[in-house]
């Protein structure tokens, strides 16, 4: 059994989509015989539950200092895993073979206008792939111009699975009757480039799940630890 510390720091304060993503992988990854979960939190004040571990740095201060140091590390909080998992662009300097999840690549393409916090972010992110860090990505597009950016092969792209369920109309809208009796996607975004979807087929419908999202998050794991 794999055992992996999943940063849930996302689950804490206002959810947002990233918050949502890691809620879902961590049911899902949860849900299976072969990984244990170790969640963890950085937060010197966020109320964590029973099972999360807290590291007990003021989450300012530690990325101020990560972005500059691979210093405090986080080994003696996170002991008895084989991997660690940043769930949102970062992770702790540690010894241990690590994947960091970016879901965006604008902040590293344009760094005047990010915040300050953000910017640092994105050096903590590059001082991590320096040392050995594999990143996940959501989409194709994203891996690409991680490849790119950061001069690394060791990006992979694990596609999420969707939203929180929602409640079917009690009629299908007119515009949805071609496909009322097959399933399909309606991609809604902004004219990104990583977010402009390209019709595949029915077909691939069935690629779109949680289920999937976590066995090829495991097929991740594996690859990252085997190659440490």
């Amino acid at each position: 059994m794999m055992r992996v510390a999943l940063d849930t720091g996302p689950l804490h304060g206002h959810q947002t989509g990233v918050g949502r993503a890691v809620s879902n992988l961590s049911d899902a990854l949860g849900s299976r015989n072969d990984i244990q979960l170790q969640p963890f939190v950085l937060s010197f004040r966020a109320r964590v539950d029973g099972n999360e571990t807290r590291l007990p740095l003021p989450a300012r201060l530690a990325t101020r200092l990560w972005a500059r140091w691979p210093w405090p590390r986080a080994d003696r909080w996170l002991h008895n895993v084989d991997l660690v998992h940043g769930t949102n662009y970062i992770a702790p300097p540690t010894s241990l073979p690590t994947v960091i999840s970016m879901y965006d690549c604008w902040f590293l393409e344009h760094p005047a206008p990010a915040h300050p916090d953000v910017r640092r972010a994105g050096e903590i992110l590059r001082r991590s792939v320096a040392a050995g860090a594999w990143v996940h990505t959501s989409s194709n597009a994203t891996t690409r111009k991680v490849t790119a950016l950061h001069g690394t092969d060791r990006v992979r792209t694990v596609h999420l699975g969707p939203g929180g369920a929602t409640v079917s109309p009690s009629q299908t809208p007119e515009i949805c009757l071609p496909f009322a009796d097959s399933p399909f996607i309606v991609a809604i975004g902004t004219t990104e480039h990583r977010k402009r979807h390209i019709a595949r087929g029915r077909s691939n419908v069935e690629r779109f799940s949680w289920q999937r999202c976590a066995d090829e998050m495991v097929e991740l794991y594996q690859e990252v630890v085997a190659s440490s």
